[in-house]
């Protein structure tokens, strides 16, 4: 393929994924599903590219991505937030991966017959639902603060242990002897020094930001140590996902940690990104996740149809899982439309599909990513029932026993 060809592409790629992205925000379907869309004609439609003509860079491109998005994640879980609404949020997170391990573990072992422990990773990769595209849309939607405040801290906290339990389960597979004590050990340390590494450097890191944001051009700079920490944390021994996101979690909490008892913390000074950081981090994320989707699209396989049909099997037990799961944990505690759409809130997105990246496994990959795709197909469609079954505002009014309890202050916080 000529370069020509090749820089044209990429060109028409982003603003296609501009288009893509208002579309989203007045139709309420998601960006990526179109992305995906692209690399399937892309790759196993029309054969034009494939996933190993990306050779290396395409494991590099998924840590990039899973790097910078967890990081961001990490700036935007703040503490206050995760204690304010801990209860719904944590209960739907457990009961939806609980749930996904109960339908998936078994359906896998026994029908493709892959080994329990790559079940288990396939079952934790797709257990919860995707920031990137429920917190967009319950803002879109406009749904009530309390709503949206569940929906931000379910799909953050399910970043967090998504990647927790897929590198120990990585670990565990890549141990040829059975040394159960000695590998959780090694696990938990490793986990241990990569947020104690990350966690430091990020207090560091806050007291240098403020004379180095003085020198011209330097909003790449916190991007840069992102991925010094990832790489300090590998070189250690330690683990650098893990380090990227607890140097994230550390610097959106400073302001937090300062009225904590310890001497060392209370000269801390909040970290805020600029406005050109804020746009820069976004862009970064736009063009990785861009990139990415399409990367997943040419990397399907579409030729075995048993894996489609798992796809779709499984996204249909997701949906009973899901509406069981919300009325269980939130009952009459929601506007009945919040509620519903609550329900169909069940997108699979980013972070399993870079962890899947990064498994390197074509069974793995054969099983999720149908997964994550008809996911994202049946909650736009849903999403788009409910709207139309929506009742006129001056229909919307509850009875005053009905009514739901004011949410606490926090959800009165804006969450992004």
């Amino acid at each position: 393929m000529e370069l020509s060809v090749i820089v044209i592409g990429i060109g028409l790629l982003v603003f296609l994924a501009h288009l893509f992205s208002l579309m989203f925000e007045r139709f309420h379907v998601p960006d990526v599903l179109f992305l995906f869309g692209i690399g399937i004609v892309l790759g196993p439609v029309t054969g034009v590219l494939s996933a190993e003509s990306f050779g290396q860079f395409g494991s590099l491109f998924a840590l990039l991505t899973l790097l910078i998005m967890l990081f961001e994640a990490g700036l935007d879980m703040k503490i206050r937030q995760v204690l304010g609404a801990l209860g719904p949020a944590m209960a739907l997170m457990v009961l939806n991966l609980v749930g996904s391990i109960a339908i998936i573990v078994p359906a896998a072992y026994f029908i493709f017959g892959i080994p329990l422990h790559l079940a288990f990773l396939v079952s934790i990769l797709v257990g919860g639902i995707s920031s990137g595209i429920v917190i967009p849309l319950a803002e879109q939607l406009k749904l009530g603060d309390k709503t949206k405040a569940i929906l931000a801290l379910e799909s953050n906290l399910n970043n967090v242990v998504t990647v927790v339990l897929i590198l120990a389960l990585l670990q565990f597979s890549d141990t040829q002897a059975f040394r159960i004590f000695p590998i959780i050990s090694e696990t938990l340390v490793g986990f241990l020094g990569a947020v104690v590494l990350g966690g430091v450097i990020a207090l560091v890191w806050s007291r240098l930001l403020l004379p180095i944001r003085g020198i011209q051009d330097s909003i790449f700079t916190t991007p840069a140590v992102v991925l010094i920490v990832y790489g300090l944390a590998e070189f250690v021994g330690t683990n650098g996902i893990m380090a990227a996101f607890a140097f994230g979690i550390t610097l959106g909490n400073l302001e937090f940690l300062k009225v904590r008892p310890l001497p060392l913390l209370r000269h801390l000074e909040a970290f805020h990104l600029t406005l050109q950081e804020k746009n820069l981090f976004s862009g970064m994320v736009f063009l990785l996740k861009t990139y990415f989707f399409v990367f997943i699209g040419i990397s399907m396989n579409i030729t075995n149809i048993p894996y489609l049909l798992w796809g779709v099997a499984v996204v249909l037990a997701f949906l009973v899982l899901r509406d069981a799961t919300a009325r269980l944990v939130l009952r009459q505690s929601l506007p009945s439309f919040d509620l519903e759409i609550l329900k169909r809130m069940m997108p699979k997105g980013l972070v399993g599909a870079a962890l899947v990246s990064l498994v390197a496994n074509q069974t793995v990959q054969d099983l999720t990513y149908p997964i994550i795709l008809f996911s994202i197909v049946f909650t736009s469609i849903l999403i788009f029932w409910a709207k139309r079954k929506k009742p006129a505002a001056s229909s919307l009014a509850v009875p005053v026993a009905d009514r739901p309890v004011p949410p606490p202050p926090f959800f009165t916080e804006e969450v992004k």
